[in-house]
């Protein structure tokens, strides 16, 4: 990945963007209400799907930015949002309701644990992951529980769930009067201790399954791969803090490293762009100027946005656009191959990418 970028004066120029391709506003999505600022509003994309939920509704929207349908649910205050091909899962991280819902706006099935919820994960066969602190729920694709079972010390800091149904992996921060540690587990559905790896003094705080369930396990500034029987496969180390990391359908790793260096010395290099494949091979490790605030990947696109500007990357590192905002971006997310969802305090907006 190849992302270069020039200070001239004050402005920022791009080396290789293309003149010929643009970024255009095409709809626009406003909040219910744009002057209560504390107003919780979740967004997210899925299936070329646009959901927002507000004041108790989640709503759809098409990528042209068209409400498809609107349904209300029992959910006060926050709410987890996660997707696959055919199902919309809706959480309550504050009393464990959950909604099953297609793409047609029906709920198809609910549950309530009664439970805090840490996250939820959801595979292509419609099984959810249920993270609780101290305790795990797998939920088939019909709502109903598969298996439940309870962590016998530490909290889960993060899990993934097999394509098959068949195993989870949990991340697990122990913490002690005069020390702490990570335990990194491998689980049968049903509970059952497969294998696992203990990491003393350091927080593993994100891991993803691969579609052959080997485990990429990230650190602060480390990444690693396990197979299912404990083996450490490869690790890499970075001499830059890990920020965030995203992991692509086409499985490349994709990962903001923030150098540890004096950020008022060196401005330029302070941010940068990991891309690691399954081999552990470090594709690209290139510096951008300014802070990243996220990045989100669709295919082989990346797009990278730092306060106020848009970055879209293609597969080889090329910069096919830099879009700058004249306002300050909270997040983007992809919602096809030609539209981007940009998301500010008071309004999302849909853009399109033409070329």
């Amino acid at each position: 990945m190849i992302f270069g970028i020039i200070k001239l004066g004050t402005g920022i120029k791009s080396m290789l963007s293309n003149e010929n391709v643009s970024l255009k506003r095409v709809s626009t999505i406003e909040y219910i209400d744009k002057k209560q600022e504390e107003e919780k509003v979740a967004v997210n994309t899925f299936n070329q799907y646009v959901f927002k939920f507000e004041k108790d509704k989640l709503s759809a929207y098409s990528k042209a930015g068209e409400m498809v349908w609107e349904k209300e649910l029992s959910i006060d205050g926050d709410i987890i949002i996660k997707g696959n091909q055919s199902t919309i899962a809706a959480t309550s991280p504050l009393n464990g309701k959950i909604y099953y819902i297609d793409y047609d706006g029906n709920i198809k099935a609910e549950k309530s644990l009664e439970k805090e919820i840490v996250d939820i994960k959801i595979n292509e066969s419609g099984y959810l992951l249920v993270m609780l602190e101290k305790e795990i729920y797998v939920l088939d694709s019909d709502g109903e529980i598969a298996s439940s079972f309870a962590i016998p010390k530490g909290e889960v800091f993060d899990g993934d769930l097999s394509q098959d149904n068949t195993k989870v992996a949990l991340t697990i921060l122990v913490v002690e009067e005069k020390k702490f540690y990570s335990n990194i587990i491998f689980y049968s559905i049903d509970g059952k201790v497969l294998a696992g790896k203990k990491y003393d003094n350091d927080v593993i705080y994100k891991i993803f399954l691969t579609d052959t369930n080997k485990l990429l396990v990230l650190g602060d500034n480390k990444v690693l791969m396990l197979s299912e029987d404990d083996e450490i496969l490869w690790e890499k180390r970075f001499e830059e803090i890990i920020n965030k990391a995203i992991f692509s359908d086409e499985e490349l790793l994709f990962l903001n490293l923030v150098s540890k260096k004096n950020t008022i010395i060196d401005t330029k290099n302070n941010n940068l762009i990991g891309q690691l494949d399954l081999d552990g091979n470090i594709l690209n490790k290139i510096p951008v100027a300014g802070e990243i605030e996220g990045l989100d990947i669709i295919d082989d696109t990346i797009a990278v946005f730092t306060n106020r500007t848009i970055y879209i990357l293609g597969k080889n590192g090329n910069i096919i656009l830099e879009k700058k905002i004249n306002k300050d971006i909270k997040n983007i997310k992809w919602i096809s191959k030609k539209n981007l969802l940009v998301m500010y305090k008071d309004k999302l907006e849909i853009m399109s990418i033409n070329n």
